[in-house]
């Protein structure tokens, strides 16, 4: 195994099939569309026709279907324009990308005549963002957001525009552990460090220049260096100062959407979180459990990440989670079951059969949008076979 493998093994995560990505996508971008546009008895067929048709039909309705969508496009390209999608621990960047390709195929189907280079390079700069605790795992999510736009690049270089700011999609950080807010600064602390690696990130985002960037990565390396004062610093302080995106082998202590995208909340939620029990998890993790209110007798770490990925949503964000399926059944799963049912919960496929091909864990899929016309109508689907689970 190369080392990158040996430490998803070892944390208990596993590479998601592509067909299970691309239905909790589905399943996220529809629920999130349909809640967000004005209902009519014409909706469900229209997002049937640009997000589950198969290109075959597509193409063969395509006259007629692009006339229907006509009254629905200007809705739904803003809404793609804005939405906002996570994944907690990306991984190599599965649900990323999963989405990048989905939300592509749906502005291809809202307007044919369109540049793939373009809007591949607007949704990862606008849309797609990514965390996880292994460094390998975060410079492989970006390579592949990388080699997903070189591919459809012109020719011409001198054409190209220059690929996104990476270093700032996918961070390297624990996605558990919050921004420490409790502690008072001391007077021989830098009160404004937060705002002035705020300010690196911003001009980070807005320059193309090589020049400008590398003087840009210099300062933000030259605060995050500043050596400690005698009177020591604060938890806070150390946060932020262990927030290095241009280290490749620098993790995180902590995870902070505003500090480190410059966005507060998200529309959608997906991924794969790790199955670890609390009793193999870091001393670090264990410190920060109290303020989880759905930690629970011997509870296993993905409980902890559908809480997290609750706060990180705005309300009426939809979450898609694919997780070990014991905790609906275990007591362990009490008070995350008495959240889950806080929600709109809108669909749960549960796996009785296995569909990772590098271990044997019984699954299930739980999307949801948060606190949304509490009031649940669950589509339950039971999968009974792996042939069944690929199509």
């Amino acid at each position: 195994d190369v080392p990158g493998e040996q430490a998803r093994k070892a944390q208990r995560a596993f590479y998601t099939p592509r067909q299970v990505v691309d239905f909790m996508c589905k399943e996220a971008l529809r629920s999130y569309l349909k809640s967000q546009m004005p209902d009519d008895d014409q909706l469900d067929a229209r997002l049937y026709q640009v997000i589950d048709a198969p290109e075959r039909e597509f193409q063969d309705q395509d006259h007629n279907w692009r006339r229907d969508l006509k009254p629905y496009k200007e809705d739904l390209v803003t809404l793609l324009d804005t939405v906002r999608v996570i994944d907690p621990a990306c991984g190599s960047g599965a649900f990323p990308i999963g989405m990048m390709q989905l939300l592509l195929k749906v502005y291809s189907r809202l307007e044919p005549r369109f540049d793939v280079h373009k809007t591949k390079l607007q949704i990862i700069e606008r849309n797609l963002y990514g965390v996880d605790l292994e460094p390998m795992a975060v410079e492989i999510s970006r390579l592949r957001a990388w080699l997903a736009l070189v591919v459809d690049a012109d020719a011409d270089a001198k054409t190209v525009k220059p690929l996104p700011n990476l270093d700032f999609k996918f961070v390297c950080a624990n996605s558990l552990l919050y921004l420490d807010n409790s502690s008072q600064l001391s007077l021989f602390e830098d009160h404004s460090l937060d705002l002035k690696l705020q300010e690196i990130r911003e001009a980070f985002f807005s320059t193309q220049s090589l020049k400008q960037k590398a003087k840009l990565k210099l300062s933000y390396t030259n605060l995050v260096d500043e050596e400690l004062t005698v009177f020591g610093e604060t938890k806070r302080t150390s946060q932020l100062k262990s927030f290095r995106p241009f280290d490749s082998d620098a993790i995180s202590s902590f995870f902070d959407p505003g500090e480190m995208f410059g966005v507060e909340n998200f529309h959608i939620v997906v991924g794969n979180p790790p199955y670890v029990n609390i009793e193999k998890v870091s001393k670090l993790v264990k410190s920060e459990v109290s303020r989880y209110k759905t930690a629970y007798q011997k509870y296993d770490l993905y409980v902890l990440f559908y809480e997290r990925a609750l706060d990180l949503l705005c309300d009426g964000g939809v979450l898609s989670f694919i997780t070990s399926n014991k905790f609906l059944t275990q007591n362990y799963g009490l008070l995350l079951r008495k959240e889950l049912l806080q929600q709109r919960i809108i669909s749960l496929v549960n796996f009785n059969v296995n569909i990772f091909e590098s271990a044997s864990v019984a699954t299930c899929v739980v999307t949801l949008q948060k606190r949304h016309e509490v009031g649940n109508q669950i589509k339950f689907l039971e999968i009974n076979s792996r042939d069944d689970a690929m199509n």
